[in-house]
């Protein structure tokens, strides 16, 4: 004997075909949009850290899928896995050395693993960008197709640098500000945050000047930023 489907499980049934038609229709909507951007998350437990690997971070979210039911990104394990030649092409690294990045992506909770219905309704296993908080940034593809040509702390500075010029106006930020929250000692340091922020510079990511201040009878150099828009 059949059992019969009851109506609460009907609806259930429904309202799951619903999300996975809403799903699609964002899919399809997300390839047109070209104009479509990616919140990135600028907490300082991540930027100081230097074992999170920012380049590595932008590859995989950028190669994400988003879930609009929950307002969360993802990737499949199954193309994880399938698609680990081209994360290992794209990042210029082993294959040991990219599972490393992932266990310390689980281990730094920027990632969890979780499960999610597909477009079948079946049920598979899936790594989940966590939930951002109010640090953030948005970025968009042409960004972040120059910051993946820097290395992680050159985009670490650039994120810093997003942070605090969100409204793309000049702003004073000294060398030893941005050298401390991307987890370096802000004694010297000016050199090497010096060369990021010129090749910054250089992928038309940035645009900055100086000026000297004399302060306590010495000459300060002192930096202006300011972003620069696509």
């Amino acid at each position: 004997m059949y059992n019969l489907i009851t109506e609460r499980q009907l609806c259930k049934f429904n309202l799951l075909k619903i999300r996975i038609l809403e799903k699609r229709w964002y899919k399809i909507e997300e390839r047109k949009n070209r104009n479509i951007e990616y919140p990135i998350s600028t907490k300082a437990e991540y930027l100081t850290n230097k074992n999170v690997d920012y380049r590595a971070y932008l590859t995989f979210f950028k190669d994400s899928t988003y879930y609009p039911e929950e307002n969360f990104r993802y990737i499949y394990n199954s193309n994880y896995y399938s698609n680990k030649v081209y994360f290992l092409e794209k990042l210029n690294i082993s294959k040991s050395n990219l599972n490393n990045l992932v266990r310390k992506f689980l281990k730094f909770n920027l990632v969890v693993k979780d499960t999610i219905l597909n477009d079948n309704l079946e049920l598979k296993q899936i790594y989940k960008f966590n939930e951002l908080d109010n640090n953030f940034v948005l970025l968009s593809d042409k960004e972040i197709e120059k910051l993946l040509t820097l290395t992680s702390n050159e985009i670490k500075v650039y994120l810093v640098l997003r942070y605090m010029l969100y409204d793309y106006s000049w702003r004073n930020i000294e060398l030893c500000y941005i050298a401390k929250n991307i987890g370096l000692s802000e004694t010297n340091t000016t050199r090497t945050i010096k060369k990021y922020i010129d090749n910054l510079k250089e992928k038309d990511l940035i645009v900055y000047n100086y000026y000297f201040e004399y302060v306590d009878n010495k000459n300060i150099k002192r930096y202006k930023f300011r972003i620069k828009k696509d």
